[in-house]
């Protein structure tokens, strides 16, 4: 009689009930059969698989009630719903922050939040305007924008966004000739408060609209694994 290696015999072991089921493929069964022949000792441990399996079989096979089939089955499906799995809270807030800087310079160039000068003139010999600028009660001017003359209904507008809160400026429009002489010039000073609520409304519209792409980007899902409910 063959003594069986330790590992060897495992081996069979694991095998033998499987054996017993017949769910072996076709070679693996023939391979348990022959060992089964020459090492007699392996029927101990089968006849041990026979009785448990024959008390399994032996047990009355009982059915949950539907109220339990239920609530598992509504555990599993809860279960193998796909997980959200959001973003780090430092990207979406970074991407929150980049939103917000796009949006301000957005806001700003398209609405232009500022201390609005209008001025009409009638229609003449006129190259256009220097508009400049000095802080209220000094002479110090600089020069903030050149304005074309217009074929329009003689109307201009020119908007200073370049304004400090609580600072008052003096406003100087210069009339240019078209021989580059000075037609006329005109004063107006203009508290930098007229600029306030403008500016205030697009700075809060674009934190707002910042605050709200950290939030969607927090609550976004990336792609989860799809689980399926056999």
């Amino acid at each position: 009689m063959r003594i069986l290696r330790k590992s060897h015999r495992s081996k069979l072991a694991a095998l033998l009930p499987w054996y017993l089921n017949r769910t072996l493929p076709p070679a693996e069964q023939q391979q348990v059969e022959r060992e089964l022949q020459k090492h007699p000792e392996l029927h101990q441990t089968l006849n041990e698989w026979h009785t448990v399996q024959t008390l399994v079989k032996g047990q009355q096979v009982q059915s949950p009630s539907p109220e339990v089939q239920a609530r598992l089955m509504a555990q599993i499906r809860a279960h193998n719903l796909p997980r959200r799995q959001t973003l780090p809270p430092w990207l979406a807030r970074s991407w929150g922050l980049m939103v917000t800087l796009a949006m301000l310079c957005l806001l700003w160039t398209v609405f232009q939040p500022g201390i609005q000068l209008r001025w009409q003139v009638s229609q003449g010999d006129i190259a256009g305007f220097h508009i400049y600028r000095a802080p209220a009660g000094s002479t110090d001017f600089t020069l903030l924008s050149e304005v074309a003359q217009s074929s329009a209904a003689g109307a201009y507008r020119f908007v200073d966004t370049t304004v400090w809160r609580g600072q008052a400026y003096t406003y100087r429009i210069v009339t240019l000739g078209r021989d580059g002489q000075q037609l006329l010039s005109s004063e107006i000073i203009v508290g930098a408060g007229a600029a306030l609520p403008g500016q205030l409304s697009v700075a809060l519209t674009s934190v707002l609209l910042g605050w709200s792409a950290v939030l969607l980007l927090e609550r976004w899902p990336t792609p989860p694994r799809r689980y399926q409910l056999r």
